[in-house]
C-alpha cells in the first residue's frame, strides 16, 4: 500500500465569540485499498464533523466522493455531520459496501457445501 497522502490546513477564519476558544486539531481520513487520503486540520472549538469533511476538500479531489451522501465516522463509531468534534478527533469517510456482509457469509457457506 502506498504512503497516505497527507495534508494541513486550516478551517474557517474565526469570528470574534470563538476566538476566545484554542483551537482544535483533527484529522480527516478516506481510505481505498490501494491509497490514503489523510488531511489534519485546525478548527475552531465547536467544529461539526461536515465543517471538518468541507474544510479537509476531499470531495474536489476524490471524484466518487463528490455526489454522494457521506457515511462517517468518528474512530470507527458512525455519526452524523452535525457531531460536534472534540480535540484529536480523527474523522472517517467510509466507502460504501460492495455487498452486506450477511449476504457475503450466505454466498460463502453455499460455497462450502
Amino acid at each position: 500500500m502506498s504512503q497516505p497522502e497527507t495534508a494541513s490546513e486550516s478551517g474557517p477564519e474565526p469570528t470574534p465569540d470563538a476566538s476566545a476558544a484554542p483551537p482544535i486539531h483533527v484529522e480527516v481520513v478516506y481510505a481505498l485499498p490501494q491509497r490514503v487520503w489523510r488531511v489534519e486540520l485546525s478548527l475552531l472549538a465547536g467544529s461539526t464533523v461536515s465543517m471538518a469533511v468541507d474544510a479537509a476538500r476531499l470531495r474536489e479531489r476524490i471524484p466518487e466522493l463528490a455526489d454522494r451522501e457521506l457515511d462517517l465516522g468518528i474512530f470507527n463509531h458512525p455519526c452524523n455531520g452535525a457531531r460536534v468534534l472534540r480535540d484529536g478527533d480523527r474523522v472517517e469517510i467510509y466507502r460504501p459496501l460492495l455487498i452486506d456482509p450477511k449476504d457475503a457469509r450466505r454466498l460463502r457457506a453455499a460455497q462450502a457445501d
